[in-house]
């Protein structure tokens, strides 16, 4: 066999060379979730790099290259060093202003000299043209037309890192995270000098395409301890399978749920000792050497201790996993407030799940432990909810951090699915942050569409609850989609100028912030919002009676007995106007945050939690959720 070498480099290291990417790796085909998972990750070890007991060094994995000449192919590892590339050019044009040092720096590692002219570091015919876009001027880039699925993806995963990477960490701090990123984080290079024996080695370290590492080692020491044949064969089998089954729900899947897994029933966390931490870092550093150095504690001391673990409990763990991540993508009654945070997208999604499978008891009835998540679920909306109402941007983990450990610790200790509720009520009963912090939340000045985002998911979650307050079916899903053609859109009340109502306005500043406050802000039917271009308020307020709850209590002719009754039981001071002016919208702010209270208020997880059919799980009844809460 040729020579074959193994070598780590840092990033710094890595990008000095010349890169293209073989036949077998052409697509670039990461998604949001995964760069943001992967700042997410290098924010959290950079964070911690001053602490005694973590180096603060990150491992990227390894890659597998083949060298021809002085090109180095890559075999395994593109979707990486790509997204390391994307991120190395965002960094750059950050530095071009107030740091001319490290902009020169980047854009060494970025384009390379070479015989055939300059070429980026990881050269791919096919993306020359939006990879000079990106690094020339990205807001280029974003207005190009891109014939391929992979040029849009980088496209679109610049967006992401731009969304995505946590604001504590620009400006004057880049600096530091910069020379952190090329000089501590560090990559396995596998270099083969025959192609062939790189694509073996490929085929040899992935099993159908899921890489071989700590989760395969996992499977081998568990399967290894099983003495009895049939067993360990059984265990075998439902391991592989689904595994396999996992990896539906995106590339990875399969092993981040085990490492929530191990984090979520087994790491001592920060409330209960003074080595969560460790446990946490280091079941996501390696979780087969974590298995290893703490069997005993996790009751794996024979054979069958070991089938139990990994056939039971695996069994019962995933398929509530998979039960999570399905309903992120798609409404599952009951747990609508996954569809709620993934279309919030929320910078916690690892940690979020974490927390339900903390709730998870292998030993309970499989409808005790459905209530358990939906619980969790429900007390991850409200926090979410609170949180960036208050901010009206993404909220990084470290913000949440404390908090949801801490409700993980409660719903593992719970013995009962009534003792996981009152934990986690009692949690948001406790909490400072409330609707209240923000009494002129709407839509920022010069918002673009993250802001826009977050608050057209506020409004249809609020909707549902208008809906379901009077007893209707809440079509939160429905709200939420955002198709021209059948989906909704937000409606601003007022037109752009003030016209008529111009009288009411000390001056032009105030009318514009008046009119994105969420009380002059509603849904419509995209159609419908596109039929009334920008007509004033007088002009739409008549038809705004055959529309949504909310665009309804705008006009008089809504309040019949029965609503007027409702609205009254439920405390929500909505009211009619003709007009809209600051001090009516100011009074409508206040019924928007009421309506806010009631829609994320902590009864809900009782509510939800309870043993009752599907079906009903949606309607919630004047009788049985607002009323008691207004009560209260």
């Amino acid at each position: 066999m040729a020579a074959i070498s193994c070598r780590t480099r840092t990033v710094r290291q890595l990008l000095t060379e010349e890169y293209s990417v073989g036949d077998f790796q052409r697509g670039y085909t990461w998604e949001h979730e995964h760069v943001a998972t992967l700042i997410r990750d290098f924010a959290r070890v950079y964070a911690r790099r001053k602490e005694g007991d973590v180096s603060g060094e990150y491992y990227l994995g390894t890659i597998v290259t083949n060298k021809d000449k002085n090109v180095h192919t890559i075999i395994d590892g593109q979707q990486r060093l790509t997204t390391l590339l994307l991120l190395l050019i965002w960094m750059k044009h950050e530095f071009e202003s107030y740091d001319r040092k490290r902009d020169s720096q980047l854009a060494s590692l970025i384009l390379h000299a070479t015989a055939k002219g300059e070429q980026f570091a990881i050269h791919v015919d096919e993306r020359e043209p939006v990879m000079r876009a990106l690094y020339d001027d990205p807001a280029l880039a974003l207005r190009m037309t891109h014939g391929s699925d992979a040029e849009r993806n980088l496209v679109e995963r610049y967006v992401s890192i731009v969304e995505s990477f946590p604001f504590e960490l620009r400006g004057d701090k880049l600096r530091g995270f910069c020379d952190w990123l090329l000089d501590r984080v560090h990559v396995a290079k596998v270099e083969a000098e025959k192609l062939k024996d790189a694509y073996m080695i490929f085929e040899t370290t992935n099993d159908r395409g899921q890489k071989l590492g700590s989760s395969q080692l996992l499977k081998n020491f568990l399967r290894s301890q099983i003495d009895d044949d049939d067993a360990r064969e059984e265990a075998l089998s439902r391991w592989q399978a689904v595994m396999r089954d996992l990896q539906r729900y995106g590339p990875g899947c399969d092993l981040d749920f085990v490492t929530l897994w191990l984090i979520a029933r087994y790491a001592e966390f920060p409330a209960s000792s003074g080595r969560g931490e460790n446990d946490i870092v280091q079941i996501e550093r390696d979780h087969f050497e974590w298995v290893k150095s703490n069997a005993v504690r996790m009751g794996l001391v024979d054979g069958p201790s070991h089938f139990r673990f990994m056939h039971d409990e695996f069994l019962v763990m995933s398929r509530n996993y998979a039960a999570i991540r399905k309903a992120e993508e798609f409404p599952e009654r009951g747990l609508d407030s996954l569809f709620f945070l993934n279309n919030l997208q929320i910078g916690f999604t690892e940690e979020a799940r974490m927390v339900m499978l903390a709730g998870v008891q292998p030993d309970d009835s499989p409808e005790d432990n459905a209530a358990r998540v939906r619980a969790a679920s429900v007390y991850l909306e409200i926090i979410a909810a609170r949180r960036y109402w208050t901010f009206m941007r993404a909220q990084a983990f470290g913000k949440y951090a404390e908090e949801l450990i801490g409700a993980a610790a409660d719903l593992r200790d719970a013995r009962s699915v009534g003792s996981a509720v009152g934990a986690l009520t009692q949690r948001l009963e406790d909490m400072e942050s409330d609707f209240r912090a923000n009494p002129e939340i709407g839509l920022p000045r010069n918002h673009g569409s993250r802001a826009r985002s977050i608050m057209h998911t506020f409004l249809a979650r609020m909707q549902a609850c208008m809906d379901e307050a009077f007893g209707d079916l809440g079509f939160y899903q429905q709200y939420e989609l955002k198709s021209q053609n059948r989906g909704f859109s937000i409606e601003h009340a007022l037109p752009n100028e003030p016209g008529s109502l111009a009288h009411l306005y000390a001056d032009h500043g105030q009318y514009q912030r008046m009119r994105n406050r969420i009380g002059a802000l509603m849904l419509l039917r995209s159609q419908d919002n596109q039929e009334f271009g920008d007509a004033e308020y007088k002009v739409k307020r008549p038809r705004y009676l055959n529309m949504t709850k909310l665009a309804r209590t705008l006009h008089g002719d809504f309040y019949s007995d029965d609503v007027v009754q409702t609205l009254g039981a439920l405390d929500l001071p909505f009211k009619p106007y003709e007009e809209l002016g600051p001090k009516e919208i100011e009074e409508r702010q206040e019924a928007f945050i009421r309506l806010a209270e009631l829609t994320w208020h902590p009864r809900r997880i009782a509510f939800i939690a309870r043993p009752q059919a599907p079906e009903s799980l949606r309607v919630y009844a004047l009788e049985e959720l607002y009323a008691p809460l207004a009560a209260e």
